[in-house]
C-alpha cells in the first residue's frame, strides 16, 4: 500500500518538472498494469551463490558503477555482498570501468554463458555490438515524444549519432539555460559538424 502511495507521489513530483516530461510520457504509455509488473521485480537476483544481477550496486538501485569508479569505491559497494561476479546497469554504459569507453554508435550487449562444471561465479563473458538504423530510431521520436519533450529528443539524437554519453549531464543542467539550447542539437547524420566524442568529459550516470 505504502509503495503504491510513494510511487504516486514520486510521479506527481516528476510531472512538476519539465526535465522529467519524457519519463512521464513513457510511464503513461506503459499503463498501470505493466508499471506494476516492473515495480514488483526484485531489486536483486542471484543466478548462483556467487553471481549477482542488480540495477545499480548491492547497496541500492541508483548506486551506479561507472568508468571513473575507483577500486576503493567498488570495495565499499561490495563489502557486504557474497558476489564474485555482478551484472549491473543503471548507467546505460556497456563499456565497463576496466574496459574504458569507445564511442561506438552500434547497439551493445554482453553475452554471458554459464561454464559447464565451473564453480559458482564462473561465466564466459563476450561483448557484442550490433549495427542498427539510427535515423529510423530518431524518426520514431516524432510519434509523440518530440512534441512533449523536444529538448530530450534532441539530446538523445545527438547521443545516438555520436556515441557520446549526454543524458546524465543534460538532466543535471536542464533546470538552467542549457535546457533552452538543447533543441539546437543536430538531429541527423547529414549535419557535417557531427563528430564522435574525443574524451571522457561527459559521463552519463543517470541513464
Amino acid at each position: 500500500m505504502w509503495a503504491s502511495i510513494r510511487q504516486s507521489i514520486i510521479r506527481e513530483c516528476w510531472r512538476a518538472e519539465r526535465r522529467f516530461a519524457p519519463l512521464c510520457w513513457y510511464l503513461d504509455r506503459l499503463g498501470a498494469e505493466r508499471s506494476a509488473l516492473l515495480a514488483a521485480l526484485p531489486q536483486q537476483y542471484w543466478f548462483d551463490a556467487a553471481t549477482l544481477v542488480t540495477h545499480g550496486s548491492p547497496r541500492h538501485i541508483p548506486n551506479s558503477i561507472g568508468v571513473d569508479t575507483s577500486d576503493e569505491q567498488l570495495q565499499a559497494m561490495f563489502a557486504a555482498s557474497a558476489a564474485q561476479l555482478a551484472f549491473v546497469g543503471h548507467t546505460h554504459q556497456t563499456d565497463g570501468p576496466r574496459r574504458g569507453r569507445a564511442h561506438d554508435r552500434r547497439a551493445a550487449y554482453i553475452l554471458a554463458t554459464r561454464l559447464a562444471g565451473a564453480a559458482a561465479g564462473s561465466w564466459g563473458i563476450a561483448p557484442r555490438r550490433v549495427a542498427y538504423n539510427i535515423e529510423a530510431t530518431i524518426a520514431a521520436y516524432d510519434e509523440g515524444l518530440r512534441k512533449v519533450a523536444p529538448a530530450f529528443c534532441a539530446v538523445m539524437a545527438r547521443k545516438l549519432l555520436t556515441g557520446c554519453s549526454l543524458v546524465g549531464p543534460w538532466l543535471r543542467l536542464s533546470d538552467g539555460p542549457f535546457l533552452r539550447h538543447t533543441t539546437n542539437f543536430p538531429t541527423s547524420t547529414h549535419h557535417a559538424n557531427i563528430q564522435p566524442c574525443k574524451n571522457n568529459g561527459a559521463r552519463d550516470n543517470a541513464g
